[in-house]
């Protein structure tokens, strides 16, 4: 049957029309998982929005306040965004360290600035991979004394037939061994990586507490530059307010010109120190941001004042306080039990060894039974091993060891006495700090009083500019005092308590080891 090149036509047209339906089936069907978590990321989001949370965009990974209204609503999709934000995202997610200008820290405390040191300095993160290196050194301790399991097996070609035999030979067996008696090795070993964790452990708690001392002195140093801006600020109202008083003098005749040009002197130079103590506040602020891995361009501001902060500072309760809490301390105690256990260690070298073990297996041909069909068989029995004499190895290591042990014993000591001198010296200067603080608030009262009588002294012509501008002088100077002995009170006070041990206890940083 023959068809018109019409139907042929619409026979082609039929057939590829079918095709390109099916193909966008399955196309259609066949969705990759990435689209369809694009799709599912879209959908959270939109909700996101509904709800008034801002979104994070892709390009560009911006970190917004998000509106305390809106906490419930992301609760809500946060398991959806984070299965489709691990899909779809080729890039790794904003870092403090990438935090876009929009980024803002309003009333920006102490606190907030440990907590994101602790969270990404660089320091504490290679402290916790020696944690967890710590704890597979644990592991294989205590896999010593575990028994062990394997499986072996072999299938043997040979060129010609043995008789009786196969040219072709296999055989399979399990086989077990079960350490019974190691001389106490396996024991030593384990109290040992133990030890080891410890150390692991305290030295991140003591990497911590640096880091809390080094973020705290910084946040106060931004502080203390931000009073001292105060300051100047302070001194360039003054000068242009006494630059108004002189002019009005000037139009009355009761000033002469000379005074009007000392004021302006004086008010260009308060403006100068004033736009040096920004610039000081600026860098004390770059200093904490690059501290704590932020970006320079974010914006923090704050309501804390510099001021002091009292502690009960006792030297012998600090000295009882920093042998049970001290990292440095713990770590060298810590050794010396190591070096203890690998002096036990090297004693048990030329101990016997006990073990049981056990066997069973397949063999073809099986040359026991001289048959060449294959069998299975077993075998269990105990071993010993002992070393007896092994040349003055075992002796050198005795020595080695004992040697170790009274080095750790002498470092421990060595660094108790560093501690308590630590200690003591902190607190004397914690006490002379305490006491410059107080007598520079009593300066500053007097020299307050003493500006305001210059003052009214001027103003009634008993004291001339220059007294004024003295009067001036020792009240900022006595300000800028005070400012200076408070920011050393807090360095005496966060030294003391890094002696004693107890810096950041109540961030409970303590590690977990005992």
């Amino acid at each position: 049957m023959k068809l018109s090149n019409h139907k042929i036509a619409l026979l082609i047209a039929a057939i590829f029309l079918t095709l390109s339906g099916f193909q966008n089936f399955l196309m259609a069907s066949e969705k990759t998982d990435l689209e369809k978590a694009a799709e599912k990321l879209a959908k959270t989001r939109q909700l996101l929005r509904s709800r008034g949370v801002q979104q994070l965009e892709d390009d560009e990974y911006k970190m917004l306040t998000k509106p305390k209204a809106a906490e419930q609503a992301e609760l809500i999709a946060a398991s959806e965004i984070s299965a489709a934000e691990e899909t779809i995202a080729t890039q790794p997610q904003p870092t403090p360290s990438s935090l876009t200008p929009e980024a803002n820290f309003k009333n920006f405390t102490l606190e907030q600035a440990i907590n994101l040191a602790l969270t990404n300095n660089r320091q504490i993160i290679k402290a916790r991979q020696n944690i967890k290196k710590a704890d597979g050194s644990l592991e294989q301790a205590q896999s010593i004394s575990a028994p062990k399991l394997s499986i072996s097996g072999t299938l043997t070609k040979l060129n010609e037939d043995i008789v009786p035999g196969e040219d072709v030979n296999s055989s399979a067996a399990l086989n077990l061994n079960l350490p019974i008696y190691l001389g106490e090795k396996d024991k030593i070993a384990v109290k040992s990586a133990k030890l080891g964790k410890k150390i692991a452990d305290t030295a991140d708690y003591y990497t911590k507490q640096n880091v809390i001392l080094q973020v705290s002195m910084t946040y106060y140093s931004w502080l203390y530059a931000a009073e001292v801006e105060k300051v100047s600020l302070f001194d360039l109202e003054l000068s242009k307010a006494h630059l108004e008083l002189v002019n009005k003098k000037l139009k009355a005749q009761q000033a002469s010109q000379y005074e009007v040009l000392r004021a302006e002197v004086r008010v260009n130079q308060c403006k100068t120190a004033w736009m040096k103590s920004q610039n000081s506040t600026k860098l004390a602020e770059l200093d904490l941001l690059n501290l704590l891995a932020l970006s320079p361009d974010t914006k923090i501001s704050t309501s804390e004042k510099l001021q002091i902060e009292k502690i009960d500072a006792n030297p012998k309760r600090a000295i009882e306080s920093a042998k049970n809490l001290r990292a440095d301390l713990k770590i060298k105690k810590a050794s010396y039990d190591i070096a203890e256990h690998s002096y036990r260690a090297a004693k048990a070298n030329n101990t016997p060894n006990v073990s049981l073990f056990g066997n069973y297996g397949y063999d073809k041909p099986t040359p026991m039974k001289g048959s060449t069909s294959g069998d299975t068989s077993w075998k269990a029995g105990i071993a010993l091993g002992w070393d007896f004499y092994d040349g003055g190895s075992t002796s050198g290591k005795i020595k080695a060891a004992l040697a170790e042990k009274e080095t750790a014993k002498q470092e421990y000591l060595e660094t108790l006495e560093k501690a308590e001198t630590d200690i003591h010296k902190s607190f004397l200067s914690l006490n002379t700090a305490r006491e410059m603080v107080l007598a520079q608030t009593e300066d500053v009262k007097q020299a307050e009083e003493t500006l305001r009588l210059a003052n009214v002294r001027y103003e009634n012509g008993l004291f001339t500019q220059v007294d004024l501008f003295d009067a001036e002088n020792a009240f900022s100077n006595s300000k800028l005092r005070l400012l200076a002995a408070i920011f050393g009170h807090h360095q005496a006070r966060l030294s003391y308590l890094l002696s004693a041990g107890v810096l950041g206890q109540e961030l409970n940083l303590q590690p977990r080891s005992k």
